[in-house]
């Protein structure tokens, strides 16, 4: 993917151009798949812990203005990005004090609530499908913590809520609801040329046309001088762009093993919960799911070293609720 780059970094267009964006974003986007091999420990993941709780503060604190402020504009969607870690904290609740635990999930109900009110169903999918697990996780996983029917409550609690506040407030969502129905036909089109173009050159269906790779996308071009489109909002075509079918098959082959090590052969929430983080980050692929510098996207490739890491899925519930908890 590098390599085939090459020509087009040192391209000395718009005064080096893609140079500058190479040293300054996409050197480093595509070397965090490379966390898969990081050897973590459980301070590093406390970290972890305290930047995603930390974030998810910050997102509820700064939301609603700024959603109020500018609603229809991008950065009062963006900021859904401080809500990357949420799921990991929402699927070891049991670990974590009960105050922050509930904070975090308010986050994450605040998330889903603004982003139906923009119609942005991919990051409703994200979140609802990160909340869903917890729940699944948290209410019918085994646990050595005795702490299932508090949480239990809590998901019921906040199940009734949620279907209360649709019920009352429907017509605020009326938008979100007409885009649902609509499906994917928004996204035939682009998919359809995509398809077209790689089809004529069936090679790179195998090995894509690397980190700079473009498709000819017609009336959507995001680059009017060639005609060409630099990306598609599918993560599973766009890997086929950047990397081709070698990245995605090996990237679904050890995510694979990942889910099958963290969710049969670990004795804790912790190894179950990145399993299901992986999970949720190929649900959103069908939607959206393209890489980013973002706390959500590393965290699926920690997931991936964690859930293969042994002695990580031979810890139990207890020894993780004092090593990585928030207190």
């Amino acid at each position: 993917m590098y390599v085939v780059a090459i020509p087009t970094v040192l391209d000395s267009y718009r005064g080096y151009f893609y140079f500058k964006q190479f040293i300054s974003i996409n050197l480093f986007l595509y070397l965090l798949p490379l966390l898969m091999i990081v050897e973590f420990d459980t301070m590093s993941i406390r970290k972890l812990m305290k930047l995603s709780y930390s974030l998810s503060m910050l997102y509820v604190c700064i939301a609603i203005p700024i959603f109020y402020v500018s609603q229809k504009m991008f950065f009062s969607e963006s900021l859904i990005s401080l809500l990357g870690g949420a799921g990991l904290v929402l699927m070891t609740l049991p670990y974590h004090d009960t105050k922050k635990s509930r904070l975090v999930m308010f986050a994450v109900v605040l998330g889903i609530v603004l982003m139906m009110l923009l119609g942005r169903r991919n990051k409703v999918l994200y979140l609802s499908s990160m909340l869903f697990f917890a729940g699944l996780l948290n209410m019918f996983g085994s646990s050595t913590l005795k702490t299932k029917k508090k949480f239990r409550g809590v998901f019921v609690i906040l199940a009734l809520g949620c279907f209360l506040g649709l019920v009352i407030f429907s017509s605020s969502f009326e938008f979100f609801f007409s885009r649902v129905d609509t499906g994917m036909d928004s996204r035939e089109g682009i998919i359809e040329l995509f398809m077209l173009d790689f089809n004529t050159t069936p090679n790179d269906w195998i090995f894509g046309r690397g980190i700079y790779g473009e498709f000819n996308g017609g009336i959507l071009a995001t680059n009017e001088d060639t005609g060409m489109r630099d990306g598609i909002e599918n993560g599973y075509l766009n890997i086929i762009l950047k990397g081709g079918g070698i990245w995605l098959v090996l990237l679904i082959l050890l995510s694979l093993k990942s889910v099958y090590l963290g969710l049969f052969k670990s004795n804790n929430k912790l190894c179950k919960g990145f399993a299901f983080i992986i999970v949720v980050y190929y649900i959103d692929m069908i939607g959206f799911g393209i890489a980013t510098i973002s706390l959500g996207y590393m965290m699926v490739f920690i997931a991936i070293s964690i859930c293969c890491n042994k002695q990580f899925r031979r810890l139990t519930d207890e020894d993780l609720m004092y090593k990585i908890g928030l207190e």
